[in-house]
């Protein structure tokens, strides 16, 4: 598959009824790629172009797993990236996936330059700096379909990751300290048994393997999880304190190897759940977690799986979750409860909550609107590049109507 099979595809979209949409891993938990519409499969469309002063480029379909192959033989890496490792570049850059850094931003801000194929079929390269790169970076799809990545890198670094167990009260206290002080740090909340498991991660000298790193949402944390709401068992026991693995940075970033085929399998079995991830400010991070946890409590029925707590830094993208602002990432895997769901949406608005592109949107269009300064001029940029709406479907259609 090659540029100009997206062309053609896209010229025939536009003489057609039919909207038309890129796909990619099909790894979004909201179900957007599902929509209908005539789809461009970009999974095959996964070459790496080049490798070239410290910047890699390739196409859209290349997964994270993938590029980190290629990056290693060269002795580079990317800055940050998401935790699976399946998940396509384009996708990636499109919906706003992070990883867990305040030093860094989320996948985009490695972005040097995004070509972009709109709906009069002439590609379009937005270079960082130059006028509309700000919409292309985090663009949901709606500007067109995403043809090649320009991607930052830096020499390849390895990672020690050490893992930890604090009560929840005390890891409230020490958390701003454990974000700004670590390159990387993410955790996971149980709160039927008031613990937070935290993975803390910082350079090292390259050295060769210790341990394998643990995943946040492995089997075992969810079977705890699961057993200390039953009352039977304490979540994240005391002996988890201490285990460290070191590794390169692109297994520890990305320690998440499921294929696609495997996430989208498991997003079919796991149907009846709603997978939600808020944006916060960085400074009301503890007051988030102190509303969810009085949330919890009067639905304590509704979590699926402990809660995942992350941090990136601000970027200027338009429609960034980060945009502007340091930001703390809740994320959530629940029950469908409408009373539950009504309540955290009108809790996280309270809080300045943005939301995770590829997840359920679990805040109103008109909270959103407002909670994105560039918001307007995303969506005229969107009607220069695609004014008939061929790649207008119901996911974004949500967003505008």
């Amino acid at each position: 598959m090659c540029e100009q099979d997206i062309l053609e595809a896209v010229l025939a979209g536009c003489q057609s009824s039919e909207p038309l949409k890129g796909v990619g891993a099909r790894g979004s938990k909201n179900g957007c790629f599902r929509t209908g519409g005539r789809a461009v499969r970009l999974d095959r469309y996964s070459k790496i172009l080049a490798v070239h002063e410290g910047a890699v480029t390739a196409q859209a379909g290349v997964t994270v797993c993938e590029l980190n192959a290629v990056l290693r033989r060269h002795g580079l890496a990317l800055s940050t990236h998401g935790e699976w490792a399946g998940a396509s570049l384009a996708g990636s850059a499109a919906t706003g996936t992070h990883g867990g850094s305040l030093s860094h931003g989320i996948f985009s801000t490695s972005l040097l330059s995004v070509r972009i194929i709109p709906a009069d079929g002439h590609a379009r390269e937005f270079r960082r700096g130059s006028p509309g790169f700000e919409h292309a970076a985090v663009s949901l799809g709606a500007l067109g379909i995403i043809s090649t990545l320009t991607l930052e890198c830096e020499v390849a670094f390895s990672l020690e990751m050490e893992m930890g167990v604090h009560p929840f009260e005390r890891y409230l206290a020490e958390q701003d300290d454990l974000i700004k002080q670590n390159e990387f740090f993410s955790a996971v909340w149980c709160p039927p048994s008031h613990r937070v498991l935290t993975f803390q991660a910082n350079r090292v000298p390259i050295q060769p393997k210790v341990g394998r790193r643990r995943e946040r949402f492995c089997l075992r944390h969810c079977v705890h999880h699961r057993l200390s709401r039953l009352g039977t068992f304490e979540a994240f026991p005391a002996r988890w304190s201490g285990l460290t693995s070191v590794d390169t940075c692109h297994d520890i970033l990305s320690p998440i190897s499921a294929s696609g085929a495997r996430a989208r399998l498991l997003r079919f079995l796991g149907n009846f759940v709603r997978a939600v991830e808020f944006a916060v400010p960085l400074r009301r991070a503890s007051e988030s977690l102190v509303a969810l946890q009085q949330l919890l409590r009067l639905h304590p029925e509704v979590l699926v799986h402990p809660v995942g707590l992350r941090a990136t830094g601000r970027d200027g993208f338009s429609l960034s979750p980060a945009f502007g602002r340091d930001s703390f990432w809740i994320d959530l895997f629940l029950f469908p409860d409408r009373r539950f769901e009504s309540a955290l949406s009108e809790t996280f608005e309270g809080l300045e909550a943005r939301c995770h592109w590829g997840k359920h949107l679990a805040l109103s269009r008109n909270h959103l609107r407002h909670q994105y300064p560039h918001w307007e001029a995303f969506w005229t940029m969107r009607d220069q590049m695609d004014p008939e709406r061929v790649f207008e479907n119901d996911f974004t259609r949500s967003l505008t109507s």
